[in-house]
Formats: C-alpha cells, sequence, structure tokens
C-alpha cells in the first residue's frame, strides 16, 4: 500500500512539472516582474555597437631591446572590453614568456585595464591592451604604466618596462 501511494505521488509530481513546460520563449521577460534595463553601458543583441579600430600610419615602439619588442599598431573602440591599443609583440629569448600590464594611468588617474599576452620562445603575436569604458578619440591621451614580463613556467619575474604614451 505505501509503495502504490509513493508511486501516485511521483506521478502527479511528474505530470505536474511536464503541464510546467513551455517551449514558447517568446514571452519570456515580459511578465510583471519583468524588468527592462536601459541606460548607457547597455545594449541588446540589436544595440550592438560597431566595432572601430585604426591602424597608425606608424608603428609607436615602446621597447626593443634583445629580450622582446614591443610596439603599438593602433587603437579599438566600441569593444566590449572597452577600449584598446593594438599590441604587436616578438618574443626574441629563448623563454617562454607572458606579458601583462601594471599600475596603468590615463593622464593622473589609474585606470582598470587589461592584458594578458603569453608568447612560446621566437614567436610573434598580435593583442590589446584594454580600457574599461574608455573612448579612444577622446580618453586615451597621457598613458603611462609598466608591462610586467615573467616566465610561463616558473612564473619568475623576468623584467619590467615603464611606458609612456603621449
Amino acid at each position: 500500500m505505501y509503495k502504490k501511494i509513493l508511486l501516485i505521488g511521483i506521478s502527479i509530481c511528474t505530470l505536474g512539472l511536464i503541464g510546467c513546460k513551455n517551449d514558447d520563449v517568446s514571452s519570456f521577460g515580459t511578465g510583471e516582474n519583468s524588468q527592462v534595463v536601459e541606460g548607457e553601458g547597455y545594449a541588446t543583441l540589436e544595440e550592438t555597437p560597431e566595432v572601430k579600430e585604426e591602424k597608425f600610419d606608424k608603428e609607436l615602439v615602446l621597447i626593443d631591446d634583445d629580450f622582446m619588442k614591443l610596439s603599438v599598431l593602433g587603437r579599438r573602440d566600441n569593444d566590449y572590453n572597452g577600449a584598446a591599443y593594438i599590441i604587436y609583440v616578438e618574443n626574441k629569448s629563448e623563454k617562454d614568456i607572458t606579458i601583462q600590464e601594471r599600475t596603468v594611468s590615463v593622464g593622473d588617474t589609474m585606470e582598470d585595464t587589461m592584458m594578458n599576452i603569453e608568447l612560446t620562445s621566437k614567436k610573434k603575436a598580435t593583442d590589446y591592451l584594454y580600457f574599461s569604458d574608455k573612448n579612444y578619440a577622446t580618453d586615451l591621451k597621457d598613458v603611462s604604466g609598466t608591462f610586467h614580463v615573467f616566465d610561463s613556467n616558473s612564473h619568475d619575474s623576468l623584467k619590467d618596462y615603464k611606458f609612456h604614451i603621449d
């Protein structure tokens, strides 16, 4: 008897769950508790901004020694990660290296930035130095900071390069 009651209870719960299934997602988010997020910094799929990329006439070489070469090739705007410098790097060393940005400022304000470039020995790469919520046309001027280079395998610090971009 106990097993029959348990089986009937499980059946009712299962039917209840199946009855709640809704494959129509067109009404998703239209109930009275739904919220529409609007305003600066938010975009729907229809409003995704066009990514703008501007290559410089001449590369801006920031580092060029026996260990590595790092230069800025241009700027990028409206990316999901913010505005960015297009970075070109050559690893001239025999080590696998990782390059990250540290203590970056725009003018006299410290900025939230992101860059992580991994290069095996004697290889080249193009990547980005991202600035969260910055418009390159007006805000990416007087940029200073440090590029920190470390061994990708041992994580030992190898070099720090200070840089400045007018």
